[in-house]
């Protein structure tokens, strides 16, 4: 049975690598599919006739709160997020603003309305932890201001659940991979995306000493798992 058939669904990012996928599997399973985004639609310009588009500033709260009246979303799946990894005081304000009240935004302006918020977190909420991690046990240690936003949401998530009881579920991937994933061959991140690309080319590619661990997640498995979710 198609649990999400003619469900109205809002993804909160949907022109995102994430996102993109996320949305191609929902219209699969029949879903009525509502998007939120910034920015260019090139992820998604092939399915554009088959999603209603909300080019929405989720920093304003009445622009969010104007949408989702018209909306009335079941289930909504927040991935908007700024997500530089940068280690710098510079970009704190961006990330508080976008990824802490941009997002509370969106579960303020349903007011309760819905069946679940997913929000997406990241594996980077555990910082410094010593693996493997336990989430029983295990508290975030941020280590950038991009972890410390995520888990400043996930603090206000739990709380949202225990005090009001929000249906939210906090998804915490490892680093993800596949098509459509944005790389910067000058920036040390994507490591899967990036490595493919140097192949294709035929470059040099640089490695560290071999010390570190990463899980490593494709795109198709973390989108089975926030469906499942």
């Amino acid at each position: 049975m198609n649990e999400l058939k003619n469900v109205k669904v809002l993804v909160v990012g949907g022109n995102s690598f994430v996102g993109s996928h996320l949305i191609r599997r929902l219209i699969k399973e029949d879903a009525q599919v509502f998007t939120f985004i910034r920015g260019n639609k090139k992820n998604i310009e092939d399915i554009i006739e088959e999603i209603k588009i909300y080019e929405i500033d989720i920093k304003n709260f009445e622009e969010v709160r104007k949408a989702i009246q018209e909306i009335r979303p079941k289930k909504i799946f927040n991935l908007a997020a700024i997500t530089s990894v940068e280690r710098s005081l510079d970009i704190i304000d961006e990330m508080i603003n976008v990824n802490i009240k941009g997002n509370l935004n969106i579960v303020k302006a349903l007011n309760k309305n819905c069946d679940c918020i997913i929000n997406l977190g990241t594996i980077e909420e555990y910082g410094i932890n010593e693996a493997p991690f336990q989430e029983d046990k295990t508290i975030p240690e941020p280590v950038s201001p991009y972890s410390a936003s995520k888990s400043s949401l996930t603090m206000f998530s739990k709380m949202l659940y225990n005090s009001f009881k929000i249906p939210i579920v906090i998804i915490r991937p490892s680093k993800v991979y596949g098509p459509y994933d944005t790389v910067n061959l000058n920036l040390n991140q994507s490591l899967i995306s990036k490595l493919i690309i140097y192949g294709l080319l035929k470059r040099e590619f640089r490695l560290s000493g071999g010390n570190q661990h990463r899980d490593l997640l494709y795109i198709d498995d973390l989108i089975e798992g926030l469906i499942k979710a």
